[in-house]
C-alpha cells in the first residue's frame, strides 16, 4: 500500500498524456462551434439580424 497516492497520480498522468490527441481536438471544435452558434443565434434574434433576413420569411 505504499506509494499508492504518488503512483496513482503519475499513472493518470501517464494516460492523459497518452489519450489528450484523442479528445482535445473534438472539446476544442466544441467549444468553437457552440460558440459560433450562440453567437449566431444572438445575432438573428437582434433588431439588425432581424431586418437583414425580414425578406426571407
Amino acid at each position: 500500500m505504499a506509494g499508492v497516492g504518488h503512483d496513482a497520480i503519475f499513472n493518470t498522468f501517464r494516460r492523459t498524456k497518452a489519450q489528450i490527441f484523442y479528445w482535445l481536438p473534438t472539446m476544442v471544435v466544441g467549444y468553437y462551434l457552440l460558440n459560433w452558434a450562440t453567437e449566431r443565434n444572438e445575432y438573428l434574434n437582434s433588431k439588425a439580424g432581424r431586418a437583414e433576413f425580414a425578406d426571407q420569411e
